[in-house]
């Protein structure tokens, strides 16, 4: 399928804003940008395209993969969220992962908005990778 106008005007912004903020990045196998970070931790930018053609970027990063999931994981995601005002933790039980995750509005994405979604995601996530990899296991996005 191919990007409509918009999806591509998304992605050229991405591009755009991510080396004005000076922030080095790679291009995946579809087209998302992926940021590094110390201690292991990887920062996606997803530029997409809902159904009515209005746009949204997500800004994601796998905190840890292969955790034990029980009803404890979750209460301490849920109470996490709660906390958070940014952003928020992501179980995906059939996978055993969790993220960290933020959607952005792409049809009025600014520079600073996506620099800050992006630093954001990268610090809450080396926050929560350790706490989660010492209670429930599973390995950091660094160590896999």
């Amino acid at each position: 399928m191919t990007d409509s106008d918009n999806l591509k005007a998304l992605r050229e912004s991405c591009r755009t804003f991510l080396k004005d903020s000076d922030l080095k990045f790679m291009v995946d196998q579809d087209d998302d940008f992926v940021l590094l970070f110390p201690e292991g931790v990887q920062v996606l930018v997803m530029p997409r395209e809902m159904p009515d053609g209005h746009t949204v970027v997500r800004v994601e990063a796998l905190c840890v993969k292969g955790v034990r999931v029980d009803g404890e994981l979750a209460l301490f995601i849920a109470e996490a969220n709660a906390k958070m005002l940014f952003s928020t933790l992501t179980l995906y039980a059939d996978r055993q992962e969790v993220h960290l995750e933020e959607a952005l509005l792409g049809d009025f994405l600014n520079r600073a908005e996506l620099e800050l979604a992006v630093h954001l995601v990268a610090l809450a996530t080396d926050l929560y990778d350790d706490q989660i990899k010492e209670r429930w296991g599973g390995k950091k996005r660094g160590d896999l």
